[in-house]
């Protein structure tokens, strides 16, 4: 079990940075931005993915010291489903 959920894990982390690489890529053969650039725009990524995952940690225990029951995990997870657009 752990083992797989370790290869899971590496599998979605191979993925996402493979994807994270690729955009400022496509933003310089677009003419979105120089190529100079592409490295702010990694940088920037990789800085709102730091604070996205403080900030939801930071929901959690939020939620934990209340009650947190599965109706909680349910209303939230389908509230996040909505605002994403999934």
């Amino acid at each position: 079990m752990i083992i797989g959920m370790a290869l899971l894990a590496g599998f979605v982390i191979c993925i996402n940075s493979s994807i994270s690489l690729r955009v400022p890529l496509f933003q310089v053969a677009g003419k979105t931005i120089a190529s100079g650039q592409s490295a702010l725009v990694l940088s920037l990524e990789q800085g709102i993915g730091i604070v996205a995952g403080l900030s939801f940690a930071s929901l959690i225990g939020h939620f934990k010291k209340s009650s947190f029951d599965y109706s909680d995990v349910l209303v939230s997870g389908l509230s996040l489903w909505d605002v994403s657009g999934w």
